[in-house]
């Protein structure tokens, strides 16, 4: 019984991961399998990386939402865990709407303490999206999916910034925050 049970639940984390990388691929012109990486990273770790130096960091959240363009024609929010609970919010409508660097920051910090990143949860679903590649249910390349293995394995799986291709199409600008902690404590989102 214990076998169907963990048949069940790798069936649905498949399903959940194929329907996630699917709507970014709708949504996310130029989407590669660097983006992909950073995604599950980012829905397993959060962001607590760059939380290493709180002060850096929030000098870089200044500058960063000073320099974006304000545009409230944008989703403010986007999933990025498959139980909704971490988001992407994205800078170029906070700005529109108000919301300030302060109460963002205290947003990031809490959202990084409360974010318990687990190595083994994250190379599972890592293995998940490579089947799902090398089975062709997703169209990236399995020669890139191999070298880019490689890549991470040898570096011990870090933290990556997004694709050049992503970053010319989409220009992101976002944080990743607990969903939670950011509709109690924003006002952008009441």
């Amino acid at each position: 019984m214990k076998g169907n049970n963990n048949k069940v639940k790798n069936n649905r984390l498949r399903l959940q991961l194929l329907r996630l990388i699917q709507e970014q691929q709708r949504i996310h012109l130029g989407l590669q399998i660097q983006d992909v990486y950073k995604l599950i990273y980012q829905s397993v770790f959060g962001m607590r990386h760059i939380l290493e130096n709180p002060p850096a960091a929030l000098k870089f959240l200044s500058a960063e939402l000073d320099a974006v363009e304000a545009v409230a024609d944008e989703d403010l929010s986007e999933q990025i865990s498959f139980s909704g609970e971490l988001i992407r919010l994205n800078l170029r409508p906070y700005k529109a709407a108000g919301g300030g660097v302060d109460e963002l920051f205290q947003v990031m910090l809490l959202s990084a303490q409360q974010t318990t990143g687990d190595i083994n949860r994250f190379l599972k679903i890592w293995r998940e999206f490579s089947l799902l590649v090398t089975e062709k249910k997703l169209n990236f390349a399995v020669d890139q999916l191999t070298d880019f293995n490689r890549q991470i394995q040898d570096t011990n799986y870090p933290p990556m910034h997004h694709s050049l291709a992503y970053r010319l199409a989409n220009r992101p600008a976002y944080r990743v925050l607990l969903r939670r902690i950011a509709e109690e404590r924003l006002p952008v989102f009441y």
